[in-house]
């Protein structure tokens, strides 16, 4: 199956034709956004009809998980382009470790 990327300009493209550095700029634009993605997550988790004591509770438990979840685990788990990307990183050789370090430093 193949997996598509989004461009800003809202274009539809194949990550397999993606050059290198655009997979790489790609996925550290990912990793730079982690935090304002949690955040959009986290007031999700209050937001709908969270009303009444039990939904409350729950919306507290949720936001507190993404809290508590590393940028990274978090990028894997809930954004699917973020693991397309990293796939075709590893793939074609591209140490993500290194980048997730040079990207933290």
């Amino acid at each position: 199956m193949e997996k598509y990327w989004s461009t800003r300009e809202g274009e539809s493209i194949l990550i397999s034709s993606m050059t290198d550095q655009h997979l790489i700029n790609s996925y550290l634009m990912m990793i730079r956004r982690a935090p304002e993605i949690k955040a959009e997550d986290i007031l999700a988790c209050y937001g709908a009809a969270a009303s009444g004591d039990m939904a409350s509770y729950y919306g507290d438990q949720d936001a507190e998980n993404i809290r508590r979840t590393d940028d990274i685990t978090y990028l894997r788990n809930n954004l699917h382009p973020f693991n397309d990307i990293e796939d075709a990183l590893i793939l074609r050789g591209i140490d993500i470790e290194q980048l997730i370090k040079g990207n933290h430093s």
